[in-house]
């Protein structure tokens, strides 16, 4: 996993070399004093025709699906950084499309991209998360909705997107690098 500083640098993976790192760095000490526990995060689940997101904090490790965010040809910035106002986020998780084997997909550049222009256009920290078996997971929990009779309507396109979000940032927050 990595993560991108606000304009385009790296930070460090472990919080304890965050911390080392605010030493140096004063602009961002305020982090060390940060109850990372009451922290709200925002994930995306990147795609070019939309981008699935979901909101979850660390009190309870949940997270859940919020509407998708429509892209043609680019990503519609205007609504992200309007999801992003709405929620006031300490950081961003984006997930990572590799193949099964790891190795990166033709995609995974352009979620590199949107990772760090989000970054850039936010000022947060944008996290990558591994996001293989997102998608399979979400359509098992969408499957599981249905049949309990949670979900009475018919699944759409983009409830996949947001519940393959929701699963990339629970997985994330109960990582040891989230």
């Amino acid at each position: 996993m990595q993560t991108f500083q606000p304009g385009g640098g790296r930070l460090r993976e472990t919080s304890a070399q965050r911390c080392a790192e605010n030493v140096r760095a004063p602009f961002v000490l305020h982090e060390t004093f940060r109850n990372d526990s009451l922290a709200t995060y925002l994930a995306f689940d990147f795609g070019h025709k939309r981008s699935g997101g979901a909101v979850g904090d660390r009190i309870t490790g949940t997270a859940r699906p919020l509407p998708p965010v429509p892209a043609a040809n680019e990503p519609d910035w205007e609504a992200l950084l309007r999801v992003i106002a709405e929620w006031r986020p300490q950081a961003l998780v984006v997930g990572l499309p590799l193949d099964e084997d790891g190795s990166e997909q033709d995609i995974t550049t352009a979620a590199r991209r949107f990772a760090a222009e989000l970054g850039r256009r936010s000022a947060l920290a944008v996290h990558l998360a591994d996001e293989r078996f997102s998608s399979r997971a979400a359509d098992d929990a969408l499957r599981e909705a249905r049949s309990s009779g949670r979900m009475t309507r018919r699944v759409r396109k983009g409830d996949r997107d947001g519940e393959a979000a929701r699963v990339i940032l629970e997985q994330w927050m109960a990582s040891d690098t989230g």
